[in-house]
């Protein structure tokens, strides 16, 4: 075979073998980046309400925000590598707490049917013991199914429409929008809800509106 044929498929193959190795680094380099996926886990699974309180642990300790906001949600880890969701903020307001107790279940009277007074008509939200709660590691590739609950204390923030989730990892932040369309309020009046014995000096503004959470993005690694 003319050397000048042999030498000119060797360029060629060696050019080939350069561009692969380049696509390939470019490739791992691309698919280790810091990338974080939020989505619902159904169509009805974000919802706010006002639930019934019977006492002040009852459904749980947090007698001074009469809120709550469930997300049941799917969190995907799209890396190679391995990333830790450190805690989520809701419309840069409310984070979640390791340490939060919440219930197994929330009730919700919808409509008292009286004098039928057994036959209320009640909506039960329950978590299951599958409140998430941070810090939870996700291997490459792999997603994990929590529901998030956040104790809203400001009326303003009870409302339907576009919210923002912030989740906070090892690696980077990310921001994602849901839509919610769902608001429960219990229809039992002040008197039949649990009221805490407070001291005559006792400013409930201060349970209001949160100061904004400060948070900082960090680059990918």
């Amino acid at each position: 075979m003319n050397p000048n044929v042999v030498e000119a498929i060797a360029s060629v193959s060696a050019a080939i073998l350069s561009l692969l190795a380049i696509y390939f680094t470019i490739k791992s380099y691309v698919e280790s980046l810091a990338r974080i996926n939020l989505k619902p886990a159904s169509s009805r699974a974000i919802c706010f309400c006002e639930p019934d309180r019977i006492s002040v642990d009852n459904p749980d300790k947090f007698w001074n925000s009469k809120y709550r906001f469930f997300c049941d949600i799917i969190i995907e880890n799209k890396s190679s590598r391995p990333s830790s969701i450190e805690n989520l903020i809701l419309d840069d307001k409310y984070e979640l707490m390791t340490y939060d107790s919440f219930s197994a279940d929330y009730k919700i009277t919808l409509k008292k049917l009286v004098p039928l007074v057994q036959d209320q008509v009640i909506r039960n939200y329950s978590t299951i013991g599958n409140e998430l709660r941070p810090v939870i590691n996700l291997a490459p590739y792999s997603s994990v199914r929590k529901i998030a609950v956040f104790n809203i204390q400001d009326d303003d923030s009870f409302k339907n429409g576009t919210h923002m989730i912030k989740v906070l990892t090892s690696r980077k932040n990310f921001s994602f929008n849901l839509t919610v369309s769902s608001s429960l309020r219990t229809v039992l009046s002040p008197e039949e809800q649990y009221q805490p014995d407070m001291p005559r000096n006792f400013d409930d503004s201060k349970l209001t509106t949160p100061e904004p959470i400060q948070t900082s993005d960090t680059s990918s690694k």
